[in-house]
């Protein structure tokens, strides 16, 4: 299987991957990894081939200044508003461009993407080939009812106040993307694809229509309860970032202190300012009973060497944290969620600072499930430090917690989960292709036991279509009780016009029935336009053009623009105040339809009689029953790894840990 990974140029979005394309290289697959300069030399480091930038300039927080000069001068909302273009948006239509470009020489079967890596989605629509995404819990999203806004730290809000702040923010953060957002659509229209709407933007690339699946790094018991998720989401636990054999030993005063050490961390890339965190921390635990240990990523280590030369402080540019963390008792950190989850892992007890860069998100999160303090500050002072961990420390049933949590996440083999589900989805997608001879070799067979079959397209179109033949002979019963004596039947009319339309109809909707089921494919939403055939086709029969000039036969095609409305309200996908006002339109106007029926039949048909009330009950329910069926190219996309008759669930796969 040949595989491309490509992340936002980043620590937090590269590092968690690392994992799976090792493992999967490891396996004998290709495994290759679109980088720029800088973060080739990382991707080198793992043994995994370089597929280089071409016409993609890398930009990443060392050299963003340098290459924009004029956003050292920006604060507020404009700096944000500048960040989420240059960053997540601007770079989307070189990157889609490269990686279109290296498909030439390097056929990838699958493309494993973070969830901010913008140049997927065109990649899911254009290039037909299958995309994996690494989310996270406090993945950014405006989806879902009551959704949080991302990026400020709130809570799920308890009282009137709170809903207005979180609809404030909500304003701001819409008005701070749209830049960004427009940028990514004109790259969107340049390839002929429609745009997405600024709500839709932050996890686009998440959705089923996009995502084959989507691994989300972490735990449900770790997010807001009820937190939206895409249905095709499967958690993985502590994704952790590949971890080469440990060489160095850790320092005897940490094995001599075991279970009272506290380590504190900025993390590798908001550490250029150590009075944040790691000196308000140090101030807090000098000359106390426990051992700090402060992992600077680097920088400033030995200025704080020479500051702090305590007998109980330690300073370190790196130690590995799986060798440090059985020690440790507590962890004071600004929010990086790999070093959280690493933490909770192994069961220690969390401080967490820092409002920035989504880790306020987390932080809160974190709080909310009582699994740490949260000081709420990008600086806390020292004071607020020895609190916060005092509050912690003596916290017996947040311990407990913890443990639990712990407990939760050894029961996740993280990298195996997102092999499987490569490997899985690549073995549906060669079979399909005949080329399950290739398939014996990945021995995956087993992955598939027990699992509804997929049944051929065929299948499905055949019996759309019989439904559809069926649905239009009761529906022309109703019409011939509307003409009464002058309805008359003919084989082209009848059969080709009238039950041939429908019979196209129903199988174009059961085309995308098994679409749906399958993952999904580009433009296939536009068979929701399939029941417009119903007013069009009969417009072939000679004579009815004449006929519609004088205002005869329009009712074929409203109860086709009828239906596409109520297929939309009955579909779940977009904003439900939309859904819900086309919906009450389209039903209105087929009661209005059905109620014209006296009319039209010019008092053949009486609703106070049973003939009449039975011809009205048919017209009204052929009309909501052809609505649910078009609602089919509304409704989410199925995941391609549950039953091909499931509902779209979260999946949840907790696998005993393997090597």
């Amino acid at each position: 299987m040949r595989i491309l990974v490509a992340t936002v140029p980043a620590a937090g979005h590269f590092n968690p991957l690392t994992g799976p394309a090792v493992r999967l290289a490891g396996l004998g697959h290709d495994v290759r990894w679109y980088a720029g300069p800088e973060y080739a030399g990382r991707v080198e480091r793992l043994g995994l081939e370089v597929v280089p930038y071409k016409e993609a300039t890398e930009i990443t927080a060392d050299n963003v200044n340098a290459l924009f000069p004029e956003r050292q001068k920006l604060k507020g909302p404009k700096a944000i508003e500048f960040d989420a273009d240059v960053f997540f948006a601007r770079p989307v239509g070189a990157q889609f461009h490269d990686i279109r470009d290296a498909r030439e020489r390097f056929p990838f079967d699958a493309l494993l993407i973070d969830g901010a890596f913008y140049a997927g989605y065109l990649a899911a629509k254009l290039l037909d080939v299958p995309v994996f995404v690494m989310g996270s819990i406090a993945a950014p999203t405006l989806r879902g009812s009551g959704s949080i806004t991302p990026f400020f730290g709130l809570r799920p809000p308890r009282t009137f106040v709170g809903s207005i702040v979180n609809r404030i923010a909500r304003a701001m953060l819409l008005s701070a993307s749209r830049k960004g957002v427009g940028t990514f659509n004109g790259f969107l229209a340049e390839e002929g694809l429609p745009p997405v709407t600024v709500e839709d933007y932050f996890d686009c690339t998440q959705q089923p229509d996009v995502a084959r699946r989507v691994f989300n790094v972490g735990l449900p018991e770790l997010d807001f309860p009820g937190a939206y998720v895409p249905p095709n989401t499967e958690w993985v636990g502590a994704l952790l970032p590949h971890r080469p054999r440990a060489t160095a030993s850790l320092d005897p005063r940490i094995l001599e202190r075991s279970g009272q050490v506290v380590v504190v961390s900025q993390g590798t890339v908001d550490n250029h300012d150590p009075r944040k965190l790691m000196i308000p921390a140090i101030e807090a635990f000098v000359g106390g009973d426990r051992l700090l240990v402060v992992v600077t990523g680097g920088v400033g280590t030995d200025d704080l060497r020479s500051r702090y030369a305590n007998e109980n402080v330690l300073i370190e540019d790196f130690i590995d944290f799986d060798l440090l963390f059985p020690h440790t008792e507590l962890y004071v950190t600004n929010g990086g969620l790999g070093g959280v989850l690493l933490a909770l892992s192994h069961g220690v007890l969390l401080l967490v600072a820092g409002t920035r860069e989504g880790k306020g998100d987390i932080n809160v999160r974190l709080a909310y499930r009582g699994l740490a303090v949260d000081l709420r500050s990008e600086r806390p002072s020292a004071r607020a430090v020895a609190r916060g961990a005092e509050r912690v420390l003596r916290d017996k049933d947040m311990r407990a917690r913890i443990a639990a949590v712990q407990t939760a996440l050894a029961e996740y083999d993280s990298v195996g989960i997102i092999e499987r589900g490569l490997l899985d989805s690549f073995s549906s997608r060669a079979l399909a292709q005949g080329g399950a001879s290739e398939m014996d070799t990945l021995q995956i067979d087993a992955d598939r036991a027990g699992r509804a079959p997929e049944y051929p397209a065929v299948l499905s179109i055949l019996l759309g279509a019989l439904l559809g033949v069926t649905w239009a002979a009761g529906f022309r019963a109703f019409m011939a009780e509307i003409a009464g004596p002058e309805s008359t039947f003919g084989w082209y009319a009848t059969f080709v016009a009238v039950l041939g339309g429908a019979g196209i109809v129903g199988g174009l909707l059961g085309w995308a029935d098994h679409i749906r089921r399958t993952g999904g494919r580009p433009h296939w939403r536009q068979l929701a336009l399939s029941p417009l055939l119903l007013g069009l086709i009969p417009l072939t029969v000679p004579g009815t053009l004449a006929a519609l000039a004088q205002g005869i036969g329009t009712a074929g095609m409203a109860v086709a623009l009828i239906a596409i409305g109520l297929g939309y309200a009955f579909g779940g996908r977009g904003r439900t105040w939309l859904r819900v006002a086309v919906g009450v339109f389209s039903a209105a106007a087929a009661v209005a339809l059905v109620a014209s029926t006296p009319l039209i039949s010019e008092g053949r048909i009486s609703f106070t009689d049973p003939r009449g009330a039975w011809a009205g009950t048919l017209a009204l329910g052929s009309i909501i029953v052809l609505g649910l069926a078009t609602s089919i190219p509304f409704r989410p996309v199925l995941p391609m790894s549950g039953p091909a008759d499931a509902p779209p669930t979260v999946l949840k796969d907790r696998a005993p840990n393997s090597v």
